[in-house]
Formats: C-alpha cells, structure tokens, sequence
C-alpha cells in the first residue's frame, strides 16, 4: 500500500506536470527533503534500533531514547535554518533553474516542514518496528502520497507549492496516526548503549554526505537539458518504487528481526539468515530489471505518458531506466546486506562503506552525469552502486556473515543469469513486440525458478 500510493502521486503528477521547469524545481526540492530527512531516520535505524530493545524484556533502553529526542531536536535546529534561509535560496535558484523565485521560495518553506515531520514519523515507525509491529509502521507512509494525489486530482488549478504543501498536510495526519495507534512501551530501562555519542556523530556526517548526491543528481542532468532533472525523477523514482514493493517490507522487517537474533550471540543462525534473504531478493530483482529492461518503453508510456507527458518523455525516460537497472540491482541487495553489519554493531565498518558510497557516487555522477546528461547520471549511478555491493560482499564474507555454500547461491546465481541473458538477447535482436519479449523473460524467470528452486518452498509459506 506504501509503495503503491507513491507510485500513484508519481503518475497523477507526471500528468498534470509533465517535465516542465516546475516539475524539476519540485524535484530538487522533494529530493532534498528526502535526503535531509534521510540522513537522520538512516540514523536512527542503523545506529539506535540495535540498541533500542532491552534484552529479553519489553522496555526501551534510555539512554537510546535520550538518543532519539537528541536527533528530533538537532532535526528541528536544521529545518528552521533551512526556512529562514528559503528566500535568499529562492532569488539564488531563479536564474540557474529558470523558474521564479517566489515558487522556488515556497517549495523551500514546504521542504522545511516536511523534513521535520519526516524525521517525527520515521522516529515513531522506528519504535514500532523495534518493538516488534509491522502492519502500522510498514503502512504510514502511505499517507501523504494519498493526501497529495487527491489535491492533484480534485484541485486541477493547483500549481506545484500547493500540492506540495497536501504531502505536509498528510504527514501531519500520519503523525496523528502513529501517536493514537502505536503501542507505548510499558517502561524504560537502564542499558549498555557503548560508543553511541560518536558513533551516531560519525553517521551523521556519512548521511549528510550521501544526502547530497540525489539533489546534485537533478542538477546534472539539468545541465544540458532543462526538463532532465524532471525525465531521471520519474525513471529513478519508478525503480525505487519497483525496488521497494520488492524489498521495502523485508528491509523494515531484518533489521528489527535480525538485531534480536544478534543480541542472542547466534552468528550462524544469522549468517544463514542474510545469505537466504539476499538470494531470493537478488534472484526477485533480477527478475523484475529484467522484463523492465525489454518492456521498458511500454511500462513507462502505460504508467506516465498522460496529459501533459507525452511520446517523446516517454522514450527519454524508458532509456534512462533501462541504464538504472543495474544499479536497481545491486542497491537492493546492498540495503538487505548492510542489515547484517548493522545488527551486529559494526557501525565502523558501515561508516567507511557509506564514505565509498559517496565518493564512487560523487566520482561517476561527474564523469556520466556531465558528459551526457540525465542518461549519463543513470549511468553513474548503476556503476557506482554495482561497486559499493560487491565491496560490501567482500566485507561481510570477511565478517564472517556470507555463507557462500549454501544451495541458494549457486542456484540463485543460474536463475539470475539465464534470465539476463535471455533479455539481453531478445534486445539485441528487437525482432518481437515490447509486450512479447516482456512476456518471454518473465516465462523463462519462471521456468528457471521451478526447474532449479532456488527458494524453499517453506519460506514461500505463512510462518507462525
């Protein structure tokens, strides 16, 4: 429902907007929300959430709470900066962006409230998820999308400050939500909470660098182009919308579920445990980039080409996703990967994974990204981030936390790789219809899953 809704804003704004210069000033206004909002609730989860539960009770540790209230705090500090700073920002982007001050101004001050109330909600989520719930917490998000889609719909004179303000009105009605339905925990308790200070200074500053690298992505790929910012949105959002109906519930779900089998001392049960789950996330994203990678034009014209998106978006954009799915790839199984060096406290290791993160990210998006535009940035982004997972492989295979032998690897690598194959080829030749070699890739997917059976039929059932 999370993921579906956003997908649903993205089509119903594609529509109304096209990749006008309004659609790219919302863009790299949204984008910075969503990376300053994520450089606190990334956090929160990787450093707090493995701390959070008291051991074998049902009680928050303090000093992990004292933690959170610190970083709601610095997080207000930074969104009324951003609001005091939103008019000489806004006269700053007009020339640049070619969109009037006044509307940059506002998406400014939108973007300010929606960062503190991201970071409110996500704290919320957070202490659901650690405490054991799912629906509530995996749910919530869904909201403001729901919220904006409507005004988008039923209010057609609406420009982009407007409808940017119903997705702040929608995360004040989520935060009403999770404050009325999460369960409160029944106490705090004392509890060791080693190193946190730092290490939590530490991610931040990793976090505050990676929040950088999506606004400078629309930047670049305005650079040659106007609307380019407005055409790599609706791609990379399409992709991290398809990611996460992959892996999103699975990624809000290892991480509180892993940290309590990491608090048991059990490194092989955990080991086993993140070699299962990336394989048959791997071998789900492998199978979806693939049908994407031949149906791409068509999904794209279905899914944005209305109103005001037309052909020619259509085919720009259908090209940049299909230079993503690469990087689609490879940044789902780094995010399913990283909950196991997280679970296990080696926030260290996360840090320096992080800053080759945004080194590899910062280095490609300026070798791709300004020499050939938005299809350039797509480029960069699927070479950097194939680094950064198998940079990570090679850090938990040391940890001892990749358990390379067992059956699904190897099967799980056959199934992904003849899937490839079959869609490279049926690329290559472009002797069939969009729909055919879509349908093709996904019967092959198919049959490859039933004749190796990469994934035990267990783990497809409801478990107790």
């Amino acid at each position: 429902m999370n993921y579906a809704t956003t997908l649903l804003f993205q089509v119903v704004f594609a529509s109304r907007f096209g990749a006008s210069r309004e659609a790219a000033a919302f863009v790299i206004s949204f984008g910075l929300a969503v990376a300053i909002g994520g450089i606190f609730t990334n956090t929160v989860l990787s450093v707090v959430v493995p701390r959070l539960v008291a051991p074998g009770e049902d009680a928050l540790v303090r000093g992990a709470v004292r933690f959170l209230a610190f970083l709601a705090s610095l997080a207000a500090a930074v969104c009324t900066l951003l609001a005091l700073s939103a008019v000489p920002l806004g006269h700053l982007l007009e020339s640049p962006l070619r969109v009037s001050a006044h509307t940059m101004t506002g998406l400014l001050f939108v973007t300010s409230g929606v960062v503190f109330l991201l970071v409110l909600t996500n704290i919320l989520i957070t202490v659901g998820l650690a405490r054991g719930q799912r629906l509530l917490p995996a749910m919530a998000n869904a909201v403001p999308s729901i919220c904006a889609s409507v005004a988008l719909i039923f209010m057609p004179d609406w420009g982009v400050v407007p409808v940017y303000g119903a997705f702040l009105a929608g995360l004040v009605v989520e935060l009403v939500l999770l404050v009325m339905l999460l369960d409160r925990p029944r106490h705090l308790v004392d509890g060791d909470t080693p190193q946190i200070g730092p290490t939590t200074a530490a991610t931040l500053v990793q976090f505050m660098l990676l929040s950088i690298v999506p606004p400078l992505e629309g930047v670049v790929a305005s650079a040659k182009v106007s609307s380019g910012a407005a055409q790599y949105y609706y791609a990379s959002r399409g992709l991290a919308v398809a990611q996460q109906l992959i892996i999103g519930g699975a990624a809000l779900a290892f991480l509180a579920d892993w940290s309590t089998i990491a608090r048991s001392n059990d490194k092989h049960r955990l080991s086993s445990a993140l070699v299962m789950s990336s394989g048959v996330v791997g071998i789900l994203l492998i199978g979806a980039a693939s049908i994407a990678a031949v149906a791409a034009p068509t999904i794209v014209a279905i899914v944005y080409e209305h109103g005001s998106f037309g052909a020619e978006d259509t085919a720009i954009v259908a090209r940049i996703l299909q230079l993503a799915l690469p990087g689609f790839c490879a940044e789902g199984l780094a995010i399913i990967m990283s909950r196991g060096l997280l679970v296990m406290q080696r926030n260290r290791q996360v840090i320096l994974l992080g800053m080759f993160n945004f080194a590899s990210r910062m280095t490609c998006l300026a070798v791709f990204g300004l020499m050939f535009g938005p299809q350039g940035v797509a480029v960069g982004y699927s070479v950097s981030w194939v680094m950064i997972a198998a940079l990570q492989a090679f850090v938990l295979h040391r940890e001892g936390l990749l358990n390379l032998h067992l059956p699904i690897v190897r099967q799980g690598t056959l199934v992904g790789v003849c899937t490839a194959i079959c869609a490279a080829v049926l690329i290559a030749t472009g002797s069939l219809p969009v729909l055919v070699n879509g349908a093709i890739v996904a019967a092959v997917f198919a049959a490859l899953l039933i004749l190796f059976r990469p994934i035990p039929m267990r783990s497809l059932r409801w478990q107790a």
